[in-house]
């Protein structure tokens, strides 16, 4: 009993963690991406706007929108990931549960199996005692 909880323990940290590891490593490159593709766009803009000089103005506007469109990939991804990874509970719950539900109505099937042979042992011995009884 005591080793099924412990790797029950065992299988939700390892699921947790490698949620959040793949969580991690998802929001890191969104991140990474967003930021990439917002400065590229500011720069683009920049650049076509301003003829074939670039300001540092741009270069700063670039900089902030890369960081905030970046942000904002991240944490889209990450919210993403949280409701995955409940739904992803969700179901293992489930899973579980009617693991337990087998296994208690398969004990309480041996319970009741058990109770019935003992009080058929009981009646079947009373009743031969009492032909014995009624024999002598």
């Amino acid at each position: 009993m005591i080793t099924q909880d412990i790797r029950r323990v065992e299988s939700a940290t390892g699921h947790i963690l490698r949620a959040v590891g793949r969580a991690f490593i998802k929001v890191f490159t969104g991140f990474l991406g967003g930021g990439i593709v917002g400065a590229g766009a500011v720069e683009g803009v920049s650049y076509f706007n301003n003829g074939d000089h670039l300001t540092t103005l741009g270069h700063i506007a670039a900089g902030v929108f890369g960081v905030v469109l970046g942000y904002a990939v991240a944490l889209t991804i990450a919210v993403g990931e949280a409701i995955r990874a409940l739904i992803d509970a969700g179901k293992e719950a489930t899973k579980e549960a009617q693991t337990v539900e087998k296994t208690v109505t398969g004990d309480a099937g041996k319970v009741v199996g058990g109770a019935g042979g003992v009080v058929g042992g009981i009646v079947q011995a009373v009743a031969h005692e009492v032909q014995n009884i009624e024999h002598k």
